[in-house]
């Protein structure tokens, strides 16, 4: 197939699919989406040898893994080592420490870049504002709650979120900080809900899907 065909991510799934189902242990020890991969063990010498297995099987079939892009992280001991505390898994980033600290920090700095690429039309006067509220929602404030639906969020988290949010609400609707203009009558001009209201919403969703699983299913456990 080739480049930017809409089958090559289907094939390339069911490809790696088939490859790793020989050796591939249950969830939540190989958790496998396209071509990222985490390896959890109880022990660092199960994980060395775990990651050796992948390497080893996926190699003998044609197939590379770059362990120069591979990171560890080691949570509920003392170690000294040189470990990496935070890291990126599918847009969404895990810290040792289990907070949301460095989830917010990243995806509010990827909805700016995605809002700076749509200026010119969040800020385009021949298009209505309801019509810029929507398009802001679905391709700008939806980067920034990606993965959110998990995030063990507090007040500081909330905050950082509102005020990201708000200067962007101010800069589609052409009005300043000293205007003194209500956020909620800005959020309405556009067709907006609060931001930390979509947070809860998502997250009671996800916990919706969580307890519809079986008792037995891991992501409930």
């Amino acid at each position: 197939m080739h480049q930017g065909s809409a089958l090559s991510p289907l094939l390339f799934v069911m490809v790696m699919e088939a490859l790793s189902r020989e050796f591939r242990v249950a969830l939540p020890w190989d958790l496998l989406y396209a071509d990222d991969l985490v390896v959890i063990a109880e022990t660092e010498e199960d994980l060395i040898k775990r990651l050796n297995e992948w390497k080893d099987f996926m190699e003998n079939r044609g197939m590379r893994v770059k362990m120069n892009r591979t990171k560890i992280m080691i949570t509920g001991v003392d170690a000294n080592l040189m470990l990496v505390d935070k890291f990126c898994y599918l847009g969404d980033m895990l810290s040792v420490d289990g907070d949301a600290d460095a989830a917010v920090e990243t995806r509010i700095r990827i909805r700016w870049n995605k809002f700076r690429q749509l200026v010119p039309l969040l800020t385009n006067k021949d298009i209505s504002l309801t019509v810029r509220g929507r398009l802001y929602s679905s391709c700008v404030r939806c980067s920034m709650l990606h993965g959110s639906e998990t995030w063990p969020v507090r007040k500081e988290d909330e905050l950082a979120l509102q005020q990201a949010e708000m200067r962007m609400v101010r800069w589609m609707c052409g009005m300043k900080l000293e205007d003194r203009v209500p956020s909620k009558g800005l959020r309405r001009r556009l067709g907006l809900d609060d931001i930390v209201s979509v947070l809860q919403q998502n997250s009671l969703r996800w916990y919706g899907h969580v307890l519809r699983k079986e008792d037995n299913d891991w992501v409930k456990k």
